[in-house]
């Protein structure tokens, strides 16, 4: 079977995967990855209730997820609102507040990786903190 593509076969690629490979091979990069998005998680709740907004910031693993305007438990939540997460007017908001501060979201979820230490932590929630506040005054949250 054909399979056409730019990169296949091509030498640096190939190298590159293979050492990709091979460090993540032991999993602690992965291990590590989940355990700082846990804790993110944990902090973006954190900013919700400080200022009494209603959300849930879950996710799995790496990731952390946004529903904005939802109290309760995650399992508690439909599933089609679930998987909508933040979206409209709201999610704008959201996006635009973040990237004043720094912090590129993706329509209210993101996830975590081996190149996020302390300073992009610090970012991501001293600006969720002082978003929150604004989408409150404005009527969103």
């Amino acid at each position: 079977m054909s399979h056409q593509g730019c990169h296949n076969a091509h030498p640096l690629s190939a190298a590159a995967g293979s050492a990709t490979l091979r460090l993540a091979a032991a999993g602690s990069a992965q291990q590590a990855a989940s355990a700082y998005a846990e804790t993110l998680r944990h902090e973006l709740n954190g900013v919700l209730a400080r200022h009494g907004a209603a959300g849930i910031v879950h996710g799995h693993s790496s990731t952390f997820c946004l529903l904005l305007g939802i109290d309760g438990p995650v399992q508690a939540v439909p599933a089609d609102t679930v998987k909508l997460g933040v979206a409209g007017e709201l999610s704008t908001a959201l996006h635009c507040g973040m990237l004043l501060h720094g912090v590129q979201l993706f329509h209210g979820a993101g996830f975590v990786s081996t190149a996020h230490g302390d300073t992009e932590f610090d970012r991501t929630i001293a600006a969720f903190d002082a978003v929150v506040p604004r989408l409150q005054s404005e009527g969103l949250l």
